[in-house]
């Protein structure tokens, strides 16, 4: 029996399915692989983006706390009146949202008046908070536990302005807060904010008692202090995106025991810019955070500006494939600072 063999063309045949099943399988490795490392990417960069909507919303829900007897930034400014940072009358304290400084240093204020909306990139927030140190800083009046009004100057008579903490002796607790020891009025860790008060006080430690100090403000002091009333931290942080030698990222600063900003600290990275508005013609004032974060270069060209980010767009950022985080927040705190 003869046996039949393969002829040439049938061999090419054979061997060219066999290449395009190949090309094909690589293809679909390619693809899968391109799909999972743009997934991963688009996953990390919504990460970032949550990491900080996360640092905002720690902050921007007590911001303005405690502060419903200043009646506008004036008297905001006017109560921090020895902190040289607070001064700056662009910043309609406590959330003062203003745009990134120009090529000559300006800083600009957007505020549309007919809608009364304030927007940019860069916020100072005013807030505050429990102490994170000590949990247990209620204070206690020294009058029958009544109600006592604190004046300015209360360094003069202190007798007339002394409080003591509930609970353990009052040295042990003030000093394992976070208020620190000495009296330096620059210093905004010196400065408490106590919610049926309505304005921030200035504070220290004298002998066994906690002194505390209205603003010299006329329009400000005296202010009620009740008993059982806790002292919270007042606070001040700004953030924005800035870009340098480390690329861009997402940054806070501080305020240093001159009432100067510090140096600012790296939070978030790849972090492009940052878009916030404030809508202050509600009753309750609305404030919205979009975050810009890179997920990497853009291998297939340029980037075209999302329609869901009404910020800054610039050539660098078209060349990023980029993701948008958005949040919202109703700042009760605020009602009596616009209305």
């Amino acid at each position: 029996m003869k046996r039949r063999a393969f002829i040439l063309t049938e061999i090419l045949t054979g061997m060219m399915l066999q290449v395009m099943f190949a090309v094909v399988l690589c293809s679909a490795f390619y693809l899968i692989l391109n799909f999972s490392t743009s997934a991963q990417q688009g996953f990390a960069a919504n990460d970032k983006g949550q990491m900080v909507i996360a640092y905002f919303d720690s902050r921007i829900r007590g911001a303005g706390l405690g502060l419903w007897g200043c009646h506008g930034s004036a008297d905001v400014r006017a109560s921090l009146t020895n902190i040289p940072a607070l001064q700056d009358t662009n910043l309609c304290l406590p959330v003062a949202i203003v745009s990134s400084p120009d090529s000559k240093g300006k800083i600009n204020v957007s505020h549309d008046k007919k809608t009364k909306v304030y927007s940019g990139n860069v916020v100072t927030l005013l807030y505050a908070r429990k102490d994170t140190k000590n949990d247990k800083l209620i204070l206690l009046t020294s009058k029958d536990q009544k109600p006592q009004d604190v004046k300015f100057p209360s360094y003069v008579t202190p007798s007339s302005n002394n409080f003591s903490l509930i609970g353990n002796n009052t040295v042990t607790s003030y000093k394992s807060s976070n208020f620190p020891e000495g009296t330096n009025f620059a210093d905004i860790r010196h400065y408490t904010v106590i919610e049926r008060s309505g304005v921030p006080l200035y504070t220290f430690l004298e002998g066994t008692n906690v002194v505390l100090q209205a603003p010299s403000e006329t329009g400000l002091n005296p202010v009620t202090v009740y008993p059982m009333s806790e002292m919270l931290n007042l606070e001040c942080q700004k953030l924005y995106v800035r870009k340098d030698d480390n690329g861009y990222n997402f940054v806070y600063q501080e305020l240093n025991d001159s009432g100067n900003w510090r140096q600012a600290f790296y939070h978030t990275k790849d972090i492009l810019d940052l878009y916030m508005t404030l809508d202050t013609k509600p009753d309750i004032p609305i404030f919205e955070l979009r975050v810009l974060v890179s997920e990497g270069i853009n291998e297939q060209g340029t980037t075209s500006k999302p329609k869901d980010w009404p910020g800054r767009w610039t050539t660098e950022f078209s060349s990023y494939k980029v993701h948008v985080s958005k949040a919202t927040w109703k700042l009760y705190n605020l009602a009596t600072q616009f209305h």
